[in-house]
């Protein structure tokens, strides 16, 4: 496979034409690279995902396994049902293609080991799309963080509740496989709730986690055909301690009576506080006492990202696909192998 001198003549094609696949063809755009091919075992989606975005280089494939056989196409975007992403991520990397995964990935933690072998088989490297939410946010509290404004962090907790949201039932009807943990893996948890797992360690520098304890619900009515299955979780608690003195708690809602709806993050240190709340704008807090004990003082950051970081994952992939190098790079297999431990260890 040759090598590309311009993130412009990078070739990148995308598994999977479903309703996430448009956030994929857009930052694949606008990361500048050649989408050479969309895949769907229904061709009609694929076909219809072509004509939208006016996609006139794009083959249409129904099979992935052809589209891998195209020597153009350096980065494949993958996606499809979690049931899929194992395979089709190991297979991607053994085809010599860099991979851009959607979540969860795979049951098994061992499962991983695969991954890892074929990363290094081919040199080539696969990233996951549980960083999605970084450049929001979280990107502000980053700053303050790493400008040691916070001090030592010993408390981060961060929620993101529904009150009607649940896929393949209140939104996405059509989308079945949400229901179904054979297909999906997990619920609410794997749906949204490794967003924020991943935000959070990204924030505190992936610290070890020593310990989980977590409440799991899933009793809500559904009005499904009987011959649906409905077994993934809707509502899930996690309090994770780490090998220091921070502790993380997370609680992940598809569905609920909550006093509200929407995503909070907020970090506890010895120099101050943040406060990341969709609700309410500006959506940032800092406080600080500002060295005057006990009289708060609020900075309200004035901030917003440039770009998604679908667009960054897909220009970085295009970078290293022309032999350049990123700082950056994103989740990488070995951080999502440690956020489906966290939810493993959840759900005992």
């Amino acid at each position: 496979m040759a090598q590309q001198t311009s993130i412009q003549d990078v070739g990148a094609a995308l598994i999977g034409c479903g309703a996430i696949s448009k956030a994929h063809i857009k930052a694949m755009k606008a990361a500048g690279v050649r989408i050479l091919g969309l895949c769907d075992l229904d061709r009609d989606r694929a076909r219809g995902r072509k004509e939208e975005f006016n996609l006139h280089e794009a083959e249409i494939y129904s099979d992935y396994r052809d589209l891998l056989n195209d020597d153009r196409i350096q980065i494949v975007g993958i996606a499809t049902p979690p049931l899929c992403h194992l395979e089709q991520t190991v297979t991607s990397l053994l085809a010599g293609k860099y991979v851009y995964c959607e979540k969860p990935v795979c049951r098994r933690l061992v499962d991983f080991e695969a991954i890892f072998a074929a990363e290094k088989k081919s040199g080539r490297q696969a990233i996951f799309t549980t960083a999605r939410f970084r450049s929001r946010e979280p990107a502000i509290l980053r700053h303050y963080i790493e400008e040691g404004k916070v001090g030592d962090i010993y408390r981060l907790q961060a929620r993101h509740i529904r009150d009607r949201g649940r896929p393949g039932i209140d939104v996405l009807p059509d989308a079945r496989w949400f229901t179904d943990h054979r297909k999906a893996i997990t619920g609410i948890t794997g749906d949204m709730g490794m967003y924020f797992m991943d935000t959070s360690m990204f924030l505190t520098d992936w610290p070890q986690i020593t310990s989980v304890a977590a409440m799991v619900y899933s009793q809500f009515p559904a009005d499904l055909p009987d011959d649906v299955c409905y077994d993934v979780e809707e509502h899930v608690t996690i309090f994770a301690r780490t090998a220091g003195k921070l502790v993380f708690t997370f609680e992940f809602a598809g569905i609920a009576y909550y006093p509200y709806t929407g995503m909070d993050i907020f970090v506890l240190g010895t120099k101050g506080g943040l406060l990341a709340d969709s609700r309410q704008e500006p959506k940032v807090r800092y406080r600080t006492d500002h060295g005057v004990p006990w009289r708060t003082v609020e900075e309200i950051p004035q901030w917003k990202a440039d770009q998604s970081w679908d667009e960054k994952a897909y220009r970085d992939l295009a970078l290293l696909a022309c032999g350049g190098t990123v700082e950056h790079l994103g989740t990488t297999s070995s951080q999502i192998c440690r956020l489906h431990e966290i939810t493993q260890m959840a759900f005992r």
